[in-house]
């Protein structure tokens, strides 16, 4: 990979967040949320994806990015605390959960 492939990657996931860019009240309890999962970076034949969460509706929202601990070994965007994704969805947040490429089969310096 180079610097400029990593730059473009960070310009996709940049370009889906910004679909989320403006500031509203905090949504209602009873608001049906959503979840979509995009590919923001290929590396050969390996997808890397990204889950974005959001109320249900068609406002643009700021955008909350979180990203999995586990020692760049184990852990998922999946692995997102419940408690976690509740508080910055009812805060009126779209929330960006992310994966990236693990080791050991990804070579680190």
């Amino acid at each position: 990979m180079t610097a400029q492939d990593h730059f473009q990657a960070a310009v996709r996931l940049v370009s889906i967040c910004s679909l989320l860019t403006i500031s509203i009240p905090a949504m209602a309890q009873k608001t049906e949320i959503e979840s979509q999962t995009f590919v923001y970076k290929r590396v050969s034949n390996l997808e890397i994806k990204l889950d974005v969460h959001r109320a249900n509706d068609h406002l643009k929202r700021k955008g909350a990015v979180w990203i999995h601990g586990g020692a760049l070994i184990n852990g998922g965007r999946q692995g997102i605390n419940n408690r976690v994704k509740k508080d910055i969805l009812e805060a009126g947040y779209a929330l960006v959960s992310i994966d990236y490429r693990l080791a050991p089969e990804t070579k680190l310096p």
